[in-house]
């Protein structure tokens, strides 16, 4: 499809990769003559694949396409019952929907940052966010509600966890961490992102 590295770390998987196949009419659906698998770190976002597909891709070409070229090595049939289409990336993909679960949230940003990136509202204006973390704390609040904010930490509710926002960009802004963000926006528990 369109989207294959910000799609699979939007899902949450844990491992993607690079394949060397047979082209064909359909799409992504010849024989498959070498592959290389990675494992996506959740730190990481879709930004940081390509370089690390690189090499792969270019050990698929010196050794596996060498040996199919010389008679070595046969291509394998793909299993279409296992076929997952990455749809576009859609801008209406943008916006936060805080009743997602804080780690469904997370990996939307990671895997967006590649474009269009994500936003939620803070007061009606856009803050785009560019990393955010899971917080291990129970808490009942509203979707999108503040639930600490200090010098240094604004806590956001998701409908399932509890988000640390760490790097963001306000409207017409450059990017920054969230404790230079705080010292010219105020927000206080109780506060609610999302809302126009």
């Amino acid at each position: 499809g369109a989207a294959p590295i910000q799609r699979a770390v939007m899902a949450g998987d844990r491992e993607t990769g690079v394949s060397f196949q047979d082209m064909v009419k359909k799409l992504d659906a010849g024989d498959v003559i070498g592959e290389r698998r990675l494992r996506i770190h959740d730190e990481g976002s879709a930004l940081d694949l390509p370089a690390q597909m690189l090499p792969l891709s270019q050990e698929l070409l010196k050794v596996d396409f060498m040996d199919y070229l010389r008679g070595n090595r046969a291509a394998t049939p793909q299993d279409e019952a296992l076929v997952t289409y990455a749809h576009k990336l859609e801008k209406s993909e943008s916006r936060i929907d805080w009743s997602w679960p804080a780690v469904k949230i997370r990996n939307h940003i990671r895997g967006m940052l590649m474009g269009p990136g994500t936003f939620t509202l803070v007061a009606g204006k856009k803050l785009k966010l560019h990393k955010v973390d899971v917080v291990d704390f129970e808490v009942q609040a509203g979707l999108g509600e503040v639930v600490k904010a200090d010098s240094d930490q604004l806590w956001v509710a998701t409908g399932d966890g509890v988000l640390s926002l760490r790097l963001v960009q306000p409207e017409s802004k450059p990017k920054m961490k969230i404790d230079d963000y705080l010292k010219g926006h105020v927000l206080k528990k109780g506060d609610r992102l999302g809302e126009e």
